[in-house]
């Protein structure tokens, strides 16, 4: 689920800050995107590859580099069975794995299902907001994004729809540490699951 490279470059430009160098990247998608392939071939970073081909994240073909198997900011788009294939997918192959996405907010999983509306509804208002001021600063500039954001909203109304469902649908620490251990063969595995902020991180490794 590479998709544009977003959240997989941040990470390797944060490593290689920290002084982590010959990390390289292979950036994999189901439905892979021309212009993506473009924006990241674009780069002109030895370290970091595009593949062309489709890859199932449940079915990783083994022709792909070894290596830490990573996934930004998708994971709430699975459901627990789903999040439990990708772990399998994993544990099968004995390659570790790093799986970033949003956390849950902690307040909206302690109301009972009926006010969880309530909430909804600030939170969609909050990212309507942010979208009407955030998008004057998107480069490149494009005339079709303003007439969408300023003269018929349809850009904000769908970040606040999509925001606030992802939020729904986020897991937490301690509901991904309990899928990823009733994986079979995940006994084998050391598990951690923490959040920090509204970020949210699983990871697993073989135990030595």
């Amino acid at each position: 689920c590479s998709g544009g490279g977003g959240g997989a470059l941040a990470m390797r430009a944060l490593l290689l800050e920290q002084g982590h160098e010959g990390l390289a990247l292979v950036l994999t998608d189901r439905y892979p995107s021309a212009a993506a392939a473009a924006r990241v071939q674009a780069l002109g970073d030895p370290g970091v590859r595009w593949h062309p081909a489709p890859v199932d994240a449940f079915h990783v073909p083994p022709g792909l580099p070894t290596g830490i198997r990573t996934m930004y900011g998708a994971l709430h788009h699975f459901p627990p069975e789903g999040v439990q294939q990708l772990v399998q997918a994993a544990v099968d192959d004995g390659v570790p794995l790093a799986f970033f996405d949003v956390a849950a907010p902690p307040a909206l999983r302690k109301l009972p299902g009926v006010l969880v509306p309530l909430l909804a509804v600030p939170n969609m208002v909050f990212l309507f907001a942010a979208c009407v001021l955030l998008v004057p600063f998107v480069r490149p500039f494009r005339f079709t994004r303003a007439l969408l954001t300023y003269l018929l909203p349809a850009i904000p109304l769908l970040f606040a729809w999509d925001g606030m469902v992802s939020g729904l649908r986020a897991y937490t620490p301690e509901e991904l540490l309990a899928l990823a251990k009733a994986v079979p063969g995940s006994e084998r595995y050391t598990w951690r699951a923490t959040r920090g902020g509204t970020a949210l991180c699983l990871l697993g490794y073989p135990a030595r």
